[in-house]
């Protein structure tokens, strides 16, 4: 179990303490200690191995919680939680996933309105009865039915920063069993899509019930679902499923290309093989009783005298006839990275110094590396005033005569206001050397509003990237209301850099 994971599990303490209304310093001591294990950059879990962890004193962290850390590294629960959760109804927990709905909230929701879960909490919106509730009104209940169907339309669906490590382990394991010839993910996680519903694999073997029986075997495997000869459906711990798919070894490449997908690529190709007097399905390609041998995707897309186009653009979207005429587009992978423009220190709300995240991304071999903490108005994030962002650039020219091997750039992710201004003077962000403008409140401004308010700062002399130009959460908050097609026009008139923000949340 690693920091984050310690650090969120004690946050959910607290949260459930007070969702039950108990002692306000109980909350606090375990929301103070979430924070402060949330910034530490040595592995605790490494330290209890050790046998260091109760040597090496931390700040708010008393014996009680230490022995709670303790708990969580050895046995992958807390007792504790599991006796707090056991007092309040199971789905009050899901409330929490509701925009500005917090615990304390959520305490007043179930004692004062008896709601217990997302459909208790639905039906009280829909009579009303929210509303009616001192602190909330008709504004909060209509957004609280908002975030509801929100989160019913992502049920079920895993972020891709969440579940990509865990499919890797299981391809990597698979990989192990001498029965299995080849191995490959599938399906949307293939894909790179940002959120997936489940996890597809895809194995071939002459020994299908043996590698049924090492799968299910894996220490990843939380569940089985369903077994069969050729399909087997798991479930992992983070709670979601994985289908495992087992085939002859000459069936395997066309299984893998089917089961990658997507369904409006797989249309597409069908189509193109319809044209040719062809059939498609899982098991080849067939030119009446005649099965065209394919070695891998390379030679089933050459077939149809089309590039290989990678997993990550088969979606339907004018690949294949970019594939025709050679026109594909190259993706970009790590070894075009050749430095970071959006980076947050200590400064305000990141982890680590401006000099370790320097060297950090030194040792990535990155060449540059720009800081950018938030401006003064983003207080509940640490945000810089004038003063503190003069001291950060001669800390930043500090460390540039140190020679550190990178480039140190001055930089500042500056708010947005609501009526398009930016949040330093112009004198401010003279002195910087590049600047991100962003949004990060007012989200309920019409359409066009908010497109003005953007505009009216990439149109400002000093503003470099816009940073996360839709302000989306992935399955947390839906995007603004902004015409996007406008701001691209703006950009690209103003020379004005688009973030595209690649947080897996």
């Amino acid at each position: 179990m690693d920091n984050r994971s310690i650090a969120m599990t004690l946050g959910l303490v607290g949260d459930v303490l007070e969702i039950r209304g108990d002692n306000v310093f109980k909350v606090r001591a375990y929301r103070s200690a979430a924070r402060t294990i949330e910034r530490i950059t040595d592995s605790l879990a490494e330290r209890i191995a050790e046998g260091t962890f109760f040597d090496q004193k931390i700040a708010g962290v008393g014996a009680g919680l230490q022995q709670a850390i303790v708990e969580l590294v050895e046995t992958g629960g807390l007792g504790f939680l599991d006796e707090l959760r056991a007092t309040i109804p199971v789905g009050l927990l899901d409330l929490l996933a509701i925009p500005g709905l917090g615990p304390k909230k959520i305490h007043r929701l179930w004692t004062e309105l008896e709601i217990s879960d997302l459909d208790t909490l639905q039906q009280a919106c829909t009579l009303g009865s929210v509303a009616s509730l001192s602190g909330f009104g008709v504004k909060s209940q209509s957004k609280i039915l908002s975030g509801i169907e929100f989160l019913q339309q992502h049920v079920g669906r895993t972020r891709l920063g969440d579940a990509w490590p865990q499919a890797e382990k299981l391809l990597e394991s698979l990989r192990e069993s001498p029965r299995v010839i080849r191995a490959s993910l599938a399906g949307s996680i293939r894909r790179g899509c940002e959120t997936v519903g489940d996890m597809d694999l895809v194995v071939s073997s002459e020994n299908p019930e043996e590698v049924m029986e090492f799968f299910v075997n894996l220490d990843l495997v939380h569940e089985v679902i369903s077994r069969g000869p050729t399909k087997t459906t798991v479930r992992l711990p983070i709670g979601i499923r994985a289908d495992l798919r087992v085939v002859d070894d000459e069936e395997f490449p066309t299984t893998v290309a089917h089961f990658t997908g997507s369904k409006e690529h797989n249309i597409q190709m069908r189509r193109l093989a319809r044209e040719r007097g062809w059939k498609i399905s899982e098991y080849g390609v067939f030119d009446g009783d005649q099965k065209y041998p394919i070695r891998d995707e390379h030679d089933f897309y050459d077939l149809f005298g089309l590039e290989f186009i990678p997993p990550e653009l088969r979606e339907g979207q004018g690949e294949i006839e970019a594939a025709e005429s050679g026109a594909l587009p190259r993706l970009v992978d790590k070894t075009d990275l050749v430095g970071v423009l959006h980076a947050h220190t200590t400064w305000s709300d990141g982890r680590q110094s401006i000099e370790e995240m320097a060297l950090a991304a030194r040792d990535l071999g990155y060449r540059y590396l720009g800081i950018t903490d938030h401006s003064q108005v983003a207080g509940y994030a640490g945000g810089l005033d004038p003063d503190r962002l003069q001291r950060q650039r001669e800390e930043i020219e500090a460390l540039r005569e140190k020679e550190l091997g990178i480039d140190i750039l001055a930089g500042s992710e500056v708010d947005i206001l609501a009526d398009g201004g930016l949040d330093f003077s112009d004198s401010v962000l003279e002195g910087l050397d590049f600047v991100i403008a962003s949004i990060h409140s007012g989200f309920g401004q019409s359409r066009e509003v908010m497109t003005d308010r953007i505009c009216s700062a990439l149109s400002h002399s000093r503003v470099d990237i816009l940073a996360h130009p839709t302000g989306r959460l992935l399955l947390t908050r839906e995007p603004y209301a902004v015409d996007l097609e406008r701001v691209l026009e703006v950009a690209l008139e103003t020379g004005t850099v688009l973030e595209i923000n690649a947080n897996p949340h």
